[in-house]
């Protein structure tokens, strides 16, 4: 029996016998509270009185059309019905184990931090334990091991380093494979940028790390193997190619020299009175041009409507708005064996390789391709599948 799971945008989505799609029930019930807390405080802002005051939501900071920020991070299948999702709500983070089965009250909170951002996932249904990484700053990130029967947790990576993407090896017991990007930093410590991303695995039982790809020209990303130890990743450019028009840049230089200049008149104006240059309040970012069509995915900022006019050009119709730089690879030794263009997650299988490429989820095998389901904002999908056990060294109590 084909099951799988997959996120679409603020739903999750279990496909057994039937497709079941629930929303997150924390999400929603974050942004309704939040919805609440500005329409009952804004009768006090409002009016000519508030304005003459200088007393409205503006003043106060309160901006009542300003986007609510809550995302689904990660989704893996548990058991049955269930599955695991990691979050991000505001400032807060955590793991949520959800019935799908349940139309409602079906949620149990298993961790609800604001020491970091718990991001991409997976789950080990041989011994219950779960892998995420965990953002400690802008910069850096670990992974945590945890066990979900009471939601206690380990770091079992440190360094000037963000590491993602964990998995356990479905090949080899005791093993997590990641990726992981070094840290680039200036001599006074700030950060530059970052490094190629490594492969790498993790044994738990030794605590050593071994990496196994690793080449300046390119970032792999989301390691993954199968019982007979083929690993597979999605591999795209260490850096990726900025197409411009060099003449246009030219032209377009008196034009940025004077924007740096009413930018800086402005933060100048702003600091001192409190007042943008029209005076329309203290708050410069209210009514900026805000480019909702960006997506942070996978560390790298997608322009979708721009990606998706320049996979137009390509002949794969399964290109959406992820880059076709962007390939599901299985490494060997003879070099990296390119499987398909486009790809944002996968999940390898025994029927195949499970991918979506941002809008739709489809089953790749012996190169064919056969299509699953569609959605609007596919960014996560996984199937069940039982690694080896992780062992006694990290057994949480």
């Amino acid at each position: 029996m084909r099951e799988y799971v997959y996120s679409d945008g603020s739903e999750l989505c279990l496909v057994r016998e039937e497709t079941k799609k629930r929303s997150s029930d924390f999400i929603a019930n974050y942004k309704e509270r939040a919805r609440q807390r500005v329409r009952r405080d804004e009768w006090k802002y409002a009016g000519a009185g508030a304005r003459f005051r200088g007393d409205t939501l503006e003043d106060h900071g309160i901006d009542a059309d300003a986007p609510i920020h809550a995302y689904i991070n990660g989704v893996c299948m548990a058991e049955g019905e269930k599955i695991l999702y990691t979050f991000t709500v505001g400032d807060v983070s955590g793991v949520i184990r959800k019935d799908m089965d349940a139309a409602k009250d079906g949620e149990e909170c298993i961790l609800h931090t604001t020491e970091g951002e718990l991001g991409a996932a997976d789950f080990n249904r041989t011994d219950g334990k779960f892998a995420a990484s965990m953002k400690r700053d802008l910069v850096t990130s670990d992974l945590i091991l945890m066990d979900t029967a009471n939601g206690d947790y380990y770091s079992i990576t440190e360094g000037d380093s963000l590491d993602e993407n964990p998995c356990f090896s479905r090949s080899k017991g005791g093993k997590l494979l990641f990726n992981s990007y070094p840290v680039g930093r200036y001599a006074d410590g700030t950060f530059c940028e970052y490094g190629a991303s490594e492969l790498c695995a993790y044994d738990l039982q030794s605590m050593d790390i071994e990496v196994l790809r690793t080449d300046p020209k390119y970032s792999y990303v989301k390691p993954q193997d199968d019982a007979e130890g083929n690993l597979y990743c999605i591999r795209k450019p260490a850096k990726e190619k900025k197409k411009g028009n060099p003449l246009l840049e030219i032209v377009l230089i008196p034009y940025r020299i004077l924007q740096a200049i009413v930018n800086f008149i402005q933060i100048f104006v702003v600091f001192f009175s409190g007042k943008t240059l029209t005076g329309g309040g203290n708050n410069p970012a209210k009514g900026r041009n805000i480019d909702s069509r960006e997506l942070y995915i996978r560390g790298n900022v997608i322009k979708v409507d721009e990606e998706i006019k320049r996979n137009r050009k390509f002949k794969d119709a399964d290109l959406s708005f992820i880059p076709q730089s962007w390939k599901l690879v299985r490494l060997g030794e003879q070099g990296d064996e390119e499987l398909k263009s486009g790809i944002c997650d996968f999940c390898v299988t025994d029927e195949g390789i499970l991918c979506t490429n941002g809008r739709t989820v489809f089953l790749l095998k012996d190169g064919k391709k056969q299509t699953l389901c569609e959605g609007k904002l596919v960014l996560n999908v996984s199937a069940p599948i039982a690694a080896k056990k992780v062992g006694t060294l990290f057994e949480l109590e």
